[in-house]
């Protein structure tokens, strides 16, 4: 069974904030693919670009991450739900995944999920996944 990973796109996949044409920084995507090349993995997108993209606009975006794509968190539109990014997630896995499927969330917000989540991985919002957040998620997978 794969290990999902429920990835945002500003703050993760490029630093944020940054001009369009620096969006999907390559060397955010290699750090990342380079973790999860040996493993069997799947992503899940959780980003709000999921509404303004198609699935195959993100794939194409993502360079060598675009096969390990498998879909987009669902959208939970609703200002008093707390952690409304964890609750996407939580509909996702309850949809699509069974009660035992590993997953680790990467985000760069930490007020989208409940505090003190052992398979989140916070990242710095000023320059996008790095070194370190790779090592804590090797350690995840």
């Amino acid at each position: 069974m794969p290990t999902l990973i429920y990835c945002d796109i500003d703050g993760v996949l490029h630093r944020w904030p940054c001009p369009k044409d620096e969006m999907f920084d390559p060397a955010c995507i290699t750090r990342l693919e380079n973790v999860i090349r040996p493993h069997d993995v799947r992503i899940v997108i959780t980003s709000t670009w999921r509404l303004e993209w198609s699935l195959e606009e993100i794939r194409g975006k993502l360079g060598p991450l675009g096969p390990y794509l498998i879909g987009v968190t669902p959208e939970i539109d609703d200002p008093f739900i707390r952690f409304a990014r964890y609750q996407e997630v939580v509909r996702h896995r309850e949809q699509y995944a069974t009660p035992d499927t590993r997953w680790v969330a990467i985000d760069d917000e930490p007020g989208r999920y409940p505090p003190h989540l052992d398979n989140l991985i916070l990242t710095n919002p000023r320059t996008g996944f790095q070194e370190d957040d790779a090592l804590k998620l090797l350690r995840l997978l």
